[in-house]
């Protein structure tokens, strides 16, 4: 009988016991002091974890910095260890990939044109150049790396009259001049128009080879309205390296 009671003890604790670890896992360092919230834990020497949540089965790692960002970006260093990337660093990254020429509002003796005139834009400041592909000299971006860019150009043109039109263009690889006939065949846009003044946009993804250069430039219309001054008030030009 006692030897009964004995083997009915052993069976139950065995039970109780298989019911534990079927309820949590802890392995790795202090084994016998789960969270009492994780199904799986997975502790460190160092006291870094990786948990399972009981409740709803995400998981959490706890190698991210301290003071994580919630809705922060997480990626993977070569040795594999995870790295939180926040809004700011992201933005950083994303803005380490971009260069801009500008031609600012308020800039002195804005560039004003007649009719029929087509004219490249003569960007005067580069706020930021980190693919180093600005040319102030000569107005170009000049690529250095085969993929895919965002280009982006803007211009603000006013015109006194009413019945002007004007178009903007971004051109690639031009072997003549902007005064030569044949230069718009090489723009890598449909080339955007407006009637009056404004602002004026073309934003567009291509794919450009290692040493592509890119230029800027709009066209005056001939007769549209009557005798017509275009004044160019303001420009940006900028491109942004997508990946290949």
């Amino acid at each position: 009988m006692k030897r009964l009671i004995l083997f009915t003890v052993f069976i139950a604790s065995l039970t109780l016991g298989a019911r534990s670890v079927q309820a949590q896992v802890k392995i790795g360092s202090n084994p016998t002091v789960p969270n009492p919230n994780a199904n799986l834990e997975v502790e460190a020497t160092n006291g870094q974890k990786v948990i399972v949540d009981k409740a709803i089965g995400t998981v959490q790692v706890e190698n991210l910095p301290s003071g994580a960002i919630t809705d922060s970006l997480v990626s993977a260093d070569p040795s594999g260890v995870l790295r939180q990337i926040n809004s700011d660093k992201l933005v950083s990254i994303l803005f380490a990939q971009t260069s801009s020429m500008e031609l600012p509002r308020g800039y002195p003796n804005p560039v004003t044109v007649g009719e029929q005139v087509n004219t490249k834009i003569n960007f005067l400041t580069s706020a930021y150049d980190k693919l180093g592909t600005v040319d102030l000299s000569t107005d170009r971006f000049t690529v250095t790396k085969t993929g895919f860019y965002n280009i982006r150009l803007r211009t603000e043109i006013a015109v006194p009259k009413p019945g002007g039109t004007y178009v903007i263009d971004v051109i690639k690889n031009p072997p003549v001049s902007v005064s030569t006939p044949g230069y718009y065949t090489y723009k890598i846009d449909e080339g955007e128009s407006a009637l009056g003044g404004g602002t004026l946009e073309i934003t567009k993804v291509v794919y450009l080879m290692a040493n592509d250069f890119l230029e800027a430039a709009w066209s005056t219309c001939a007769g549209c309205g009557g005798t017509q001054i275009y004044v160019l008030n303001a420009a940006q030009f900028s491109i942004q390296y997508l990946g290949n």
